[in-house]
């Protein structure tokens, strides 16, 4: 079962003092663990509970909702379930760029919502304006996620992050202060091999340890630490937010530090998604995000959409992440109830069925082009259960081998799919690099 994030006497002292000081990050995270025992059906029914409400919020205090419902005929009352919560517009980056003042809310006191709004306007794309609650949030979701490698409150974290040019310089030594509250941060905006050196040294005075930082950091001072012959032998795990470390670097983090490098599945505007657990399955963090798996209608792999049901002061509703990823059936190897999912590459084919399940199209494609002498093909898929092969060529007796196979293909190899066949047209043009294609 998941860490229940005791401790013994370290971690009973670190959790007293978080109470004493009002730290809500512990008592959320303790929460958080709770969830984790919940049924998949209780789950998603608290889930779209949070996600109502905070809708209801986005529509009475943020102009952007406001206007983009009206504009739909649709009131927050309306949204009864999470297939209506799919009729809301898709928030993608460039929105986000050319309308980021009307994205804040106005439900923040005054002098917060202009400060908010100022950092808006003056902010890069990917930076979203948090309130402290959302930020409290977002920490307690790092404490959540490192119990999936192992992580209690008798362990020390070490946060390996970059700080802005006015905080750079100060490496945070590990005195009494970070040993009560359990973390170390490190500053990482510079990696020289001096700078490595003090993290060194700063790391293995913290015993027993967890790493939270960006994988190319980790990755770099992997390096360094191979180049230097040096084993620190208390890291027990590492935890990459953002993006996935790719295989290479994972490779490296594990040999050099000894340890399993898990996976926190985020972004910029949403930072906590989904979290990988010791059995390296990523598992959907419900409480605070909610995901859609948004079908290409080219039969690519799935859109992620993701709404940030935490962040009142700039809601995130639906927001186009880039990335392509499926659901997963049943249940985890590690006893945690939160759903599952699998980030899968852009050029897969998947289908969609009837029910709403996700097959993988394998070599369909490749299937069909055999039997039509590598004749273009396309897949369309315009309804659930029902795709279109369209394939390049006027050889009749090609056509009527690929109908053959469909036929066959739709009652083995993907149950409940229909397939229909027609010769390519204009229909056939791929949507654009890296956006969706038009219907």
């Amino acid at each position: 079962m998941p860490a229940t994030g005791g401790g013994g006497m370290i971690g009973y002292a670190r959790m007293m003092l978080h109470k004493l000081s009002n730290n809500g990050c512990h008592a959320r995270m303790r929460e958080h663990l709770a969830l984790e025992r919940l049924p998949h059906d209780e789950l998603r029914h608290r889930q779209f509970w949070l996600a109502a409400t905070f809708l209801k919020h986005a529509y009475e205090t943020v102009p952007y909702y406001r206007n983009a419902m009206d504009e739909l005929g649709l009131r927050p009352e309306h949204v009864r379930s999470f297939a209506e919560y799919g009729k809301l517009p898709v928030l993608t980056r460039e929105v986000m760029r050319e309308r980021k003042a009307d994205l804040v809310s106005s439900a923040m006191p005054r002098k917060v919502v202009a400060a908010l709004r100022g950092m808006a306007e003056g902010c890069v794309s990917t930076q979203v304006p948090r309130d402290k609650a959302a930020r409290d949030e977002t920490q307690a979701n790092w404490l959540l996620c490192l119990t999936f490698a192992g992580w209690t409150l008798a362990d020390m974290v070490v946060r390996l992050y970059t700080s802005s040019g006015a905080e750079a310089g100060n490496l945070v030594q590990p005195g009494v202060r970070e040993w009560l509250a359990g973390t170390l941060s490190v500053d990482v905006r510079t990696h020289r091999p001096e700078d490595m050196a003090k993290w060194v040294r700063a790391i293995r005075r913290c015993g027993k340890s967890y790493l939270l930082g960006n994988a190319w950091v980790m990755s770099d001072m992997a390096d360094y630490l191979d180049k230097a012959g040096i084993r620190l032998g208390n890291v027990r795990g590492a935890v990459t937010p953002g993006g996935r470390a790719s295989a290479e670097q994972r490779q490296r983090i594990e040999a050099s530090f000894g340890c399993v490098v898990h996976d926190l599945y985020g972004c910029s505007e949403v930072p906590c998604i989904a979290m990988e657990c010791m059995e390296g399955n990523l598992h959907l963090l419900a409480h605070s995000a909610y995901v859609e798996f948004d079908p290409d209608p080219w039969c690519g792999a799935p859109y992620v959409l993701v709404t940030d049901i935490n962040n009142k002061a700039m809601p995130v509703i639906r927001f186009a992440t880039g990335d392509r990823a499926v659901p997963v059936d049943g249940d985890c190897g590690c006893g945690r109830g939160f759903p599952l999912m699998r980030m899968v590459s852009a050029a897969e084919t998947w289908f969609l069925t009837a029910e709403g399940r996700y097959l993988p199209g394998g070599d369909f494609v490749s299937q069909v082009a055999r039997l039509c002498g590598g004749a273009d093909v396309r897949l369309r898929q315009g309804a659930p259960g029902e795709v279109r092969v369209l394939v390049a060529t006027g050889d009749a007796a090609a056509l009527e081998r690929v109908e053959g196979f469909c036929r066959q293909a739709g009652g083995t190899a993907y149950p409940g799919l229909s397939f229909s066949v027609a010769r390519g047209d204009d229909r056939m043009a791929a949507p654009v690099a890296g956006g969706r294609a038009s219907d």
